[in-house]
């Protein structure tokens, strides 16, 4: 039977995860002094048979499986692999009514994209270099489009509505998740935001100390991983709310897992991101994001909640 398959026979409580990943209960927590809890926090990948629990950091690199079920004392023996959630492969490009953006653009509503993109501190310099557009019309009309261009391959590309009145704000091109703004030659450290706005805000303030990046959402693929391999350093950014803190810190986590030197950073809790504070005009603060980076561990990630917790009840 499939590790899945033994756990539905025992009935032992099972979520998926991320693409690959089961999530239970963990049988190693108590063992290691940690309360166990009622989350399912002990991930095991099924395809690479590892494991890694983000609350008392136990983790496995093999037969990661196995051991999950000893340690949950059922005698039972992996005899078949699950095959991964399958993400839709597509060849990418752009939309069709992609237009590029150009400093002080012709026609209204290019105008109105453009002055979007400067009231959110986008510079023309970014603009031109990161080939920004905009689409007027199709699936993606009343949108900016960031070309995800990694390794100066186009992975795909993320639509953001510029008026500020559609229902859902941001769009994502169909298919695997990229790292934006990672250039073939890189720096030492690797700073890692949520999203396409913030990392570009980071960048205009910092320049060449750190490569700004975005893992666009609040978790970060295996593809992505392997993707930030060869930087000495990454250190996470997360947002100042609750999901964006939960999320950078299972990304840290993980990171850890593969061998990571990972730090985490955050913002004064008055903004909401880095692309609040530069638009505030605090340009100070994220140029001390690098300075005050504690190296992420278990003591780091509980004075990280307690300190956030109580930032987020003082608002």
């Amino acid at each position: 039977m499939t590790f899945e398959q033994i756990l539905d026979s025992k009935g032992i409580h099972h979520e998926q995860g991320s693409p690959g990943w089961i999530n239970i209960l963990c049988p190693f927590c108590e063992i290691r002094g940690k309360q166990q809890g009622s989350r399912p926090l002990l991930g095991v990948h099924v395809s690479n048979d590892c494991a890694y629990c983000l609350h008392c950091q136990w983790s496995c690199k093999k037969d990661g499986m196995q051991k999950v079920l000893d340690a949950l004392r059922i005698d039972e023996m992996v005899s078949g692999r699950e095959k991964p959630t399958e993400v839709e492969e597509v060849d990418a490009k752009l939309p069709d009514e992609y237009v590029r953006l150009v400093p002080i653009p012709k026609g209204e509503l290019l105008r109105e994209a453009y002055d979007y993109l400067h009231h959110r501190g986008v510079s023309d310099k970014q603009i031109t270099k990161k080939q920004v557009g905009v689409c007027l019309s199709g699936r993606y009309a009343y949108r900016v489009i960031f070309p995800v261009i990694t390794e100066h391959e186009l992975r795909g590309f993320v639509a953001r509505d510029f008026t500020d009145k559609q229902k859902v704000p941001y769009l994502n091109s169909v298919g695997t998740k990229a790292v934006y703004n990672l250039r073939g030659r890189r720096q030492n450290v690797a700073l890692l935001f949520e999203g396409i706005l913030k990392c570009l805000a980071a960048e205009r303030v910092l320049g060449e100390d750190a490569d700004c990046l975005a893992v666009l959402g609040k978790s970060i693929t295996d593809e992505q991983v392997e993707l930030l391999r060869g930087y000495k350093r990454v250190v996470l950014v997360p947002d100042n709310d609750g999901p964006g803190l939960r999320g950078m810190l299972k990304m840290a986590a993980k990171l850890c897992a593969e061998g990571f030197n990972v730090g985490i950073t955050r913002l004064p809790v008055q903004f909401k991101d880095c692309d609040d504070a530069y638009v505030a005009g605090d340009w100070g603060c994220i140029r001390e994001l690098l300075t005050y980076a504690r190296p992420y561990n278990e003591v780091t990630e509980t004075k990280t909640r307690i300190e956030a917790a109580w930032d987020f009840r003082s608002r």
